[in-house]
């Protein structure tokens, strides 16, 4: 083949690669060039299209080359691509639980709020009653600054000495009375000072009484010594304090608590009531604390407890008609370190309808039945001494009706 003929057959092959490539690149460029070259006609020409054609040939490689690294590098993006995809992918499932997590946080939070909430509301309503209290107390000091005196002519013999403004009050003569009631305290932030004075009922009715407290809150009775008729009774009263008080010769019962909470009755010595217990709660009584009181020779009961969360400490019961201690109705009793001895029926007797008792170091003495004569339910007994009582049951008796009572350390003479 001559060169003319490979010129033609060379310059139909790159006008064909031309047409193949895309324009204004380098090898197109190049073809181009090399198909202008291949058209001239002059003697040179073969030499210059070998040339030309190694040229392209170079630059095709170095632009495969660069190809194949755009491919590698595109490879590589689509990769990264994907992690990214996945790592999104991933994020999107973990803000999921995430949500999900927070959403179950805030129903718990919103139940713990809720709780707390009513919590706070409890806590206010308690805060708002002891503020009430301490106000209750800042006035008593403040009207023991208001001073009265009692005497025989503040009542006569028939009338009551009414007491209805806070104030200290204090007697200055013993008083005597035949019937009705010598004093009624219908005021709260009281104190009522015996002042070692008498009020002397006599023989008087056993409907009559020395002092009654109805309906207040914040009185203390103090100092002082009542005989006959009744002795003191409180209904619908709070926060009361009896002490130092004797009450001798009472026709019935010498201290009644009708429906009081949060009573302190200490140093107060009952002897021989003639019909009755020396001291009484009802079942409507809350949070009352007997300490260091004695009842003796009473024809009933010494004490009489019914009620909730009462408290026997440190006192004594001794040679009275009935029961030392006798519990009905009692919820939540405490007897503790008690000296219980002589007396015509059990030393103490917790009632078939008493519940969470606890007898405690009590000294149980020559009681004419048993001496801890038990009935109740869930009560404990715990370090007892008892001795020389009835024959037929010398210590601690249980009846099988009452249940889940514990029996510790009791010692029986």
């Amino acid at each position: 083949m001559n060169i003319y003929n490979s010129c033609l057959l060379l310059s139909i092959i790159v006008t064909l690669a031309a047409q193949a490539i895309q324009p204004g690149t380098n090898i197109w460029n190049a073809l181009h060039d090399l198909q202008q070259k291949c058209n001239q006609q002059d003697t040179n020409r073969e030499t210059d299209v070998l040339k030309d054609v190694c040229s392209i040939s170079h630059t095709m490689q170095q632009d495969m080359h660069a190809l194949n690294q755009s491919n590698k590098e595109l490879a590589g993006n689509m990769y990264t691509i994907m992690q990214d995809k996945h790592a999104n992918q991933q994020f999107q499932n973990n803000m999921l639980k995430t949500l999900h997590t927070l959403a179950w946080y805030n129903e718990e939070n919103s139940a713990f709020l809720n709780k707390t909430k009513e919590e706070f509301d409890c806590n206010i309503i308690a805060l708002a009653a002891d503020l009430k209290m301490l106000h209750d107390r800042l006035r008593t000091i403040e009207s023991r600054n208001e001073s009265f005196l009692i005497c025989q002519n503040s009542i006569g013999q028939g009338d009551s000495y009414s007491i209805t403004q806070p104030g200290y009050y204090t007697l200055t003569e013993p008083l005597s009375f035949s019937s009705g009631t010598a004093i009624l305290i219908k005021a709260s932030q009281v104190v009522l000072d015996l002042n070692g004075m008498f009020i002397d009922g006599g023989t008087s009715d056993i409907d009559s009484c020395a002092i009654t407290i109805t309906d207040v809150s914040n009185v203390t009775i103090k100092n002082g010594i009542i005989r006959g008729s009744q002795g003191i009774v409180l209904s619908h009263a709070r926060d009361i304090t009896i002490k130092n008080i004797d009450a001798i010769e009472n026709q019935k019962h010498a201290i009644v608590l009708h429906n009081v909470q949060q009573a302190h009755i200490k140093d107060c010595m009952i002897s021989q009531v003639i019909d009755g217990s020396g001291l009484m709660t009802d079942v409507y009584c809350k949070n009352i604390i007997i300490k260091q009181c004695i009842a003796t020779l009473c024809a009933h009961h010494g004490y009489a407890l019914s009620g909730t969360d009462i408290v026997l400490l440190n006192s004594i019961a001794q040679t009275n008609g009935k029961h030392g201690v006798f519990c009905s109705e009692l919820v939540r009793g405490h007897i503790q370190e008690n000296t219980i001895e002589g007396n015509g029926c059990d030393g103490i007797l917790l009632g078939i309808n008493t519940l969470d008792i606890e007898t405690l170091s009590n000294r149980i003495l020559g009681n004419k039945n048993i001496g801890l004569n038990n009935e109740s339910t869930n009560a404990m007994c715990l370090n007892n001494f008892s001795a020389r009582n009835g024959t037929d049951y010398e210590g601690i008796k249980a009846l099988p009706i009452s249940k889940a009572t514990s029996f510790w350390h009791n010692v029986y003479g």
